[in-house]
Parts: structure tokens; C-alpha cells; sequence
């Protein structure tokens, strides 16, 4: 019930998201890929995966995640439009 949950929550603030910004249709496509190919990896972490060694490993993957994830987005946000 959890991972419903959260995966509504993270496929509604995309929308919002996607409905406000000024991206390039190509730009939002996208962003769209990149947040639910994130989504899908940590729905699969959660469940197939063995739990993490400790609460500072588990800690620490969710960090450089939410880093790499940050990262390509704000790169994908600065790439030049095309005219």
C-alpha cells in the first residue's frame, strides 16, 4: 500500500510539475523517462533486493540517488533550446 502511495504521489508532482514549466515537449518527455525510470529502480530495490547492511549504507545510496537524479535534471533544464 506504501509503494502505491508514494508512486502516486511522485506521478502527481510530475504532472503538476510538467503542466507549469515552460520545457520543450521533447525536455518534459524527458524528465518524465528520468523520474519514472527512478521509480521503477527504487520499486525494484524495495522489493527484490536484500534490505541494506545498515541505516548509514542505506543512508547513503538514497543521497547520491537523489544527487545523480538532481543532476541530470538540472542538466536537462539548462541544455539549449532548440530555434
Amino acid at each position: 500500500m506504501a509503494l502505491a502511495l508514494e508512486s502516486a504521489v511522485v506521478v502527481g508532482g510530475l504532472c503538476a510539475f510538467l503542466s507549469g514549466t515552460a520545457l520543450t515537449r521533447a525536455r518534459k518527455l524527458a524528465l518524465a523517462a528520468l523520474v519514472l525510470l527512478t521509480l521503477v529502480f527504487t520499486i525494484v530495490g524495495m522489493t527484490v533486493a536484500p534490505p541494506p547492511p545498515s541505516a548509514t549504507a542505506m543512508a547513503g545510496s538514497s543521497f547520491a540517488t537523489l544527487v545523480v537524479v538532481c543532476a541530470l535534471s538540472f542538466w536537462l533544464g539548462r541544455l539549449p533550446r532548440a530555434r
